[in-house]
């Protein structure tokens, strides 16, 4: 889908106020916004916000990743198009190399349009696909009532949004420090 000037600028904010609570809590983590995946099903495409072991700057080598997927009018087709992608990138990487642990956060604004059904079925597969340890996902579902505030809703997410911050914090430690 077409992106609204609220998710291009959005995404920014949220990579910058990402970057600072990396560097405040001393976590060796970087947020890169547009980031480049790759696999046989699906050539490239991009996912909206990359979470990256610092040292990927230095040395280019992808280790484990924590994509963050924004639905702002997204239909329910393609968020599980977008869930579907990145899960299929993980398990690609996953084929006879090792060790590669992925994640998957989908921050959902109430603009987007999804059901209940596919939000429990979303859950659901992902728990399944948990089992595997080296597949994560959780989805934050967040209503927002002005789309030109994408500073202050990023960074209020990220400082003050407690349910925002546990689901995050959950991830992250599972993808990068278990």
């Amino acid at each position: 889908m077409a992106e609204h000037n609220f998710t291009k600028n959005f995404k920014e904010n949220l990579c910058e106020a990402l970057n600072e609570f990396f560097e405040e809590e001393n976590l060796d983590l970087i947020a890169v916004k547009e980031f480049k995946i790759e696999s046989k099903k699906y050539s490239k495409s991009f996912i909206d916000i990359a979470v990256l072991d610092r040292n990927f700057e230095e040395d280019g080598t992808l280790q484990n990743i924590l994509g963050i997927e924004i639905e702002v009018s997204s239909n329910q087709e393609q968020i599980i198009k977008n869930y579907d992608k990145f899960r299929y990138f993980i398990t690609q990487k996953n084929k006879g190399k090792g060790k590669f642990i992925g994640g998957l956060f989908h921050l959902i604004f109430d603009y987007a349009n999804i059901s209940e059904d596919t939000t429990i079925a979303l859950i659901k597969h992902a728990i399944k696909e948990s089992e595997r340890r080296y597949f994560f996902y959780n989805m934050y579902l967040h209503d927002v009532e002005d789309l030109r505030a994408s500073r202050q809703l990023a960074y209020e997410l990220v400082e003050n949004d407690w349910k925002f911050r546990a689901k995050f914090i959950a991830l992250l430690d599972l993808i990068f420090f278990e």
